[in-house]
């Protein structure tokens, strides 16, 4: 999706003065302004945080993690008049799938249903930790890595049953090692194909979010959407990945057709 183009002129009068009651995109300002914009942004919401944070602690108050809202940042010369500053917006635009199923899709959840298949908890974990990419990006990363371990362990239990228990009670191996060197090494029941190999991109941004994963479990630091989303995805693909190695060849449908692009929802023909 290319961006919008930015008309200047519908926020700066002639004489080049931003115009009263407008703010002015940060995408125009010069990068070493864009870079300053968002340090001072970054420092002033953990400023706030902080404040939050401590206030919650010794008053034993729950909620939301951010139980605010920001009107931006504005800034002033004389401390009576105040302008604001340069900002980024952007929208995020939901929708609601609505699903027919085919005949044959019918048969198949049947199949599923009959042979007592349910949901993994692995696409359970995921469905929590993508509905919390906005409101809780910290969150919504930590449970979604949770979700690929839990399938990795799941897939190694199919695969080699006599190993369900140490798959279940030992801690998780690294999950990038392990999606490069072991699990395609591992045969399961049936006539199913070993899992192929990972691809590169794939690896690479689930080697960022495991960094960015223990970085939260030491100093609790933010998850940037650039970041977040590209990992859910990766590890949507990897579940589904493993799913289609199980048998379910429908799984294989699902995929994300990139690490940047969503699925369409809408109206959809199962």
């Amino acid at each position: 999706m290319g961006e919008w183009p930015i008309a200047t002129d519908t926020y700066l009068e002639a004489d080049g003065s931003v115009r009263e009651r407008h703010v002015l995109p940060l995408a125009v300002m010069p990068e070493f302004f864009r870079g300053f914009a968002e340090q001072l942004s970054a420092e002033l919401h953990t400023a706030a945080d902080t404040a939050v944070g401590v206030l919650r602690w010794r008053s034993r108050t729950l909620g939301p993690r951010r139980p605010y809202a920001s009107r931006g940042i504005h800034w002033s010369l004389d401390g009576i008049k105040w302008r604001p500053m340069p900002s980024s917006t952007y929208v995020e635009v939901q929708d609601t799938a609505h699903l027919e199923i085919s005949e044959a899709a019918a048969r198949e959840l049947q199949e599923l249903l009959d042979a007592n298949e349910s949901e993994p908890l692995a696409h359970e974990l995921f469905r929590e930790a993508w509905d919390q990419r906005t409101s809780n990006p910290r969150s919504s990363l930590l449970i979604g890595m949770t979700a690929l371990e839990v399938g990795i362990k799941q897939y190694i239990a199919h695969c080699v049953p006599d190993a369900t228990w140490l798959a279940d009670n030992a801690p998780t191996p690294d999950v990038v090692r392990m999606l490069r060197e072991y699990l395609p090494t591992l045969q399961p029941p049936g006539e199913e194909p070993p899992l192929p190999a990972c691809e590169a991109e794939v690896l690479e941004v689930l080697k960022t979010a495991v960094s960015i994963r223990n970085t939260l479990a030491h100093r609790g630091a933010d998850v940037s959407r650039e970041r977040l989303l590209p990992a859910l995805r990766a590890i949507r693909n990897v579940l589904w990945k493993l799913d289609e190695a199980r048998g379910h060849a429908w799984a294989a449908q699902h995929l994300f057709p990139s690490l940047e692009e969503n699925l369409p929802v809408g109206y959809r023909l199962l």
